[in-house]
């Protein structure tokens, strides 16, 4: 398979992959912000200009608002749109500054998705040709601390013995509950948990295991730029955190300023 990493198209940081089956299935998971949805319309008009499977992993901006722009634009044709649902109540209860996002992405669903849609389970199984995409955890409604990213879905995609974790946002508390569950998670690559810095902690990535980082991360919050325009002086602690995918060997994959597909049979990365 070939795993696509989108780069941003705004300045601020967002989450989009495309993931390729030798079958030529489109998988593809959240879009990223308003401002994405072109580089998105590109990656998928590349692979033939149709979604076999379209999965959100939590209702926050910068993962679903290409997604709204892409559908009300009517540029790309999709068979099944999934999503880890929380309600307009729990937002609403949860008290967060953000709730507005969840607020939006629920209207939209209700105002413009079909049958299409539908509420991620866990345990599902989606077999993609040969790619499997395995759903270990969804929303987590009981957990109020960071309560919109710890919502995010994790999967679990696999082709011909490669795995690839995705996590979203998915923060400590919700990387601790997964892993008190007993779930097998480790992977070959991992997509890093809320753009590489306060996510999920060191202990869950260790348990992962993984050769293969995928950042979703510019180069500002990379490199932990500061107000003053110099580096490491930044509130982020992503470097904190590459320093423990280095402890790991894990090899990073980055795409500041352009998309790239890395090629799980030959592990290596190139522009797409």
């Amino acid at each position: 398979m070939k795993i696509i990493k989108h780069t941003n198209k705004t300045y601020s940081q967002m989450t989009c992959y495309t993931v390729v089956a030798k079958s030529g299935h489109v998988l593809v998971i959240d879009g990223g912000n308003h401002g994405d949805g072109d580089e998105l319309t590109r990656v998928v008009n590349k692979l033939g200009g149709h979604i076999h499977l379209w999965l959100i992993t939590h209702p926050h901006c910068d993962h679903h608002d290409a997604v709204m722009d892409v559908i009300k634009a009517g540029v790309l044709t999709y068979d099944r749109l999934g999503a880890s649902q929380v309600t307009d109540d729990w937002a609403r209860l949860a008290g967060t500054s953000d709730i507005s996002e969840v607020l939006e992405w629920n209207a939209f669903a209700r105002e413009n998705l079909d049958e299409r849609y539908f509420d991620i389970q866990p345990g599902t199984v989606f077999e993609l040709g040969t790619m499997r995409v395995e759903v270990l955890a969804v929303a987590n409604p009981e957990i109020l601390a960071n309560p919109i990213n710890n919502q995010s879905v994790v999967l679990r995609i696999s082709e011909d013995g490669f795995t690839f974790l995705v996590l979203g946002d998915l923060g400590v508390d919700g990387g601790k509950k997964l892993m008190a569950s007993g779930t097998d998670i480790r992977a070959d690559a991992v997509q890093m948990a809320h753009h590489g810095q306060n996510g999920v902690d060191e202990s869950f990535y260790r348990a992962v295991a993984p050769k293969y980082a995928f950042w979703s991360t510019p180069d500002w919050l990379w490199f932990n730029r500061g107000e003053d325009g110099r580096d490491g002086t930044g509130p982020f602690a992503t470097q904190t955190v590459a320093g423990w995918m280095e402890k790991l060997g894990t090899e990073n994959i980055i795409a500041f300023g352009k998309t790239v597909a890395f090629d799980t049979e030959t592990c290596t990365a190139e522009e797409f």
